[in-house]
């Protein structure tokens, strides 16, 4: 079964965040960074210059706008080499046309084998 080799989860409900990282682990995935929110996400990944297959985000933080973040990361990463996923329990309908408008999947809550397999390229 082909896997992303790394993960980073961004979300701020720490339940979910143990579950989806319980659920990325039965699945393959060898290193998982969960962090709390974007704004850290975003200076974690510009100081470490950090390669991740996958970003999984919450849309629902306090702090940033989900879109802004993205924009950010986009900025800072012009490859492109990261795939972005919005996961939310709860996403409405501007959410899921803006991201395809930039070109992000979304998948909701909760998060499973089947969704993580159907992300693989």
């Amino acid at each position: 079964m082909e896997t992303f080799n790394s993960v980073l989860l961004i979300d701020n409900n720490e339940v979910d965040s143990f579950i989806n990282k319980r659920i990325l682990e039965i699945y393959g995935v060898k290193k998982i960074i969960s962090l709390k929110d974007q704004e850290e996400a975003l200076i974690y990944l510009i100081r470490n210059n950090s390669l991740h297959h996958l970003i999984l985000v919450d849309p629902y933080m306090a702090k940033n706008d989900v879109f802004d973040f993205i924009k950010q990361h986009q900025k800072a990463t012009p490859n492109g080499l990261n795939k972005i996923c919005l996961i939310s329990a709860l996403l409405n309908p501007e959410q899921i046309n803006k991201a395809k408008e930039m070109n992000i999947e979304t998948i909701e809550k909760p998060l499973t084998i089947e969704k993580i397999s159907n992300l693989m390229p």
